[in-house]
């Protein structure tokens, strides 16, 4: 800035005001400013900046995985809603629980205006000294040990529509198939589940409720356990993405009707295709983002803590598949 102030013939404040858009500036004095920063190669200085306000214009986000279609689809809506306030994202994908401390904190480190994450772990207690001085939003799951806003699909009125499409299929033995029984949004969709089950008047079988761990890949084998049940199941409902992408291939020899929660890409062109409920990433990460630059703006604000984003159900071959109940009807009829 002083070698631009220099070649101008103004002061250091000069071109402080030139580069903040000062409407103040005489035209004359802008043109030969913004002259001299063109000829030198003037670039400000971010870390300077960052050191100045206190904060850098970054917002942290942070996912358990950045090659899974919802969290993908969730950084983009994020990144470019902040990108309006002229803010940028910087991301760190957290596959082991364990970490997600250790890597939350070394992006707080780096000064930031904000912070949205995705957890992974059961206890966030450990960001409760931060929440006084920066805007955090979690998203996908609450928080546990810590209040704070919180952008969330409806888990549990979702699995009751899933449940009801299938029941009204005819099926009345219906799977479930989870990944970790102690994550927040598995028991959610177990609860919606359940409720699903009393709402259609189908009795719960504790032998079709299933949990794959960190392990996806048991969905088809899970899926056949259940038809080898008895009574067997005609329907499944996989309560994540990675579980119906695990079964999708499988489902021309494994006669069971499916439905993902989370669509997936390529879930259209299975043979049969893959019926889903939609969780809308983008509306989450989009709806995520707005809540965090309305706390940058108005740290004190009255919000409601909890935004809750409706899931679609997304009907395909998978879940046209009839129960014996659709059977027994046609043969009644």
């Amino acid at each position: 800035m002083r070698d631009v102030a220099l070649a101008a013939g103004v002061s250091l404040k000069t071109v402080s005001r030139v580069h903040n858009s000062d409407p103040n500036v005489a035209p004359a004095t802008r043109e030969r400013v913004e002259a001299a920063m063109k000829e030198l190669g003037y670039l400000p200085n971010a870390l300077a900046t960052t050191f100045r306000q206190g904060t850098s214009p970054l917002v942290g986000v942070v996912v358990p995985s950045l090659t899974d279609h919802f969290f993908a689809s969730l950084v983009q809506a994020i990144d470019a809603t902040v990108a309006g306030a002229d803010l940028m994202t910087v991301v760190a994908a957290v596959a082991d629980p364990s970490d997600e401390q250790d890597r939350v904190e070394a992006l707080l480190n780096r000064r930031l205006s904000g912070l949205v994450i995705a957890p992974s772990s059961h206890d966030h207690s450990y960001l409760a000294p931060w929440t006084a001085q920066l805007p955090i939003v979690f998203v996908d799951r609450p928080p546990e040990g810590l209040d704070a806003d919180v952008v969330l699909s409806d888990d549990v009125q979702a699995t009751e529509k899933a449940v009801a499409h299938l029941a009204a299929n005819g099926h009345t033995h219906i799977g479930f198939i989870g990944n970790d029984a102690a994550i927040t949004t598995t028991q959610e969709r177990l609860r919606g589940y359940r409720q699903g089950l009393g709402a259609a008047g189908l009795a719960e079988d504790p032998e079709l409720i299933k949990f794959h761990g960190d392990d996806p890949a048991l969905a088809p084998t899970m899926a056949e356990t259940m038809l080898a049940a008895s009574p067997p199941a005609s329907a499944v409902i996989c309560s994540n993405a990675r579980a119906a992408m695990a079964l999708g291939p499988h489902l021309a020899s494994i006669p069971i009707a499916v439905i993902s929660f989370g669509d997936f890409p390529l879930a259209d062109a299975l043979t049969p295709s893959v019926a889903a409920l939609d969780q809308h990433p983008t509306q989450i990460g989009t709806e995520a983002a707005r809540r965090l630059l309305a706390r940058i703006d108005d740290p004190d604000g009255a919000y409601d803590s909890r935004v809750t984003v409706g899931t679609t159900l997304v009907p395909r071959d998978s879940s046209a598949r009839k129960g014996p109940a659709a059977d027994h009807d046609r043969a009644q009829d």
